[in-house]
């Protein structure tokens, strides 16, 4: 799933390397309009993608 997001990130708006998605990761939760686009799908999604693309990168997940 976290390379999923990754490639169509880079896909259809502009080149996404892992660290440019930790980035992305850490401002959908920063960011409350961020934070409201992914969880409308679901409550908690933008926090839980973000965990993940920290995991996935050998991180600790942040503790916000």
């Amino acid at each position: 799933m976290v390379e999923r997001h990754r490639l169509q990130i880079d896909r259809r708006f502009y080149p996404c390397s892992v660290e440019m998605q930790i980035n992305l990761g850490d401002m959908h939760v920063a960011d409350p309009r961020f934070s409201a686009t992914y969880d409308r799908y679901q409550p908690g999604l933008a926090r839980f993608l973000r965990d993940e693309i920290r995991v996935r990168a050998g991180l600790s997940t942040a503790t916000d």
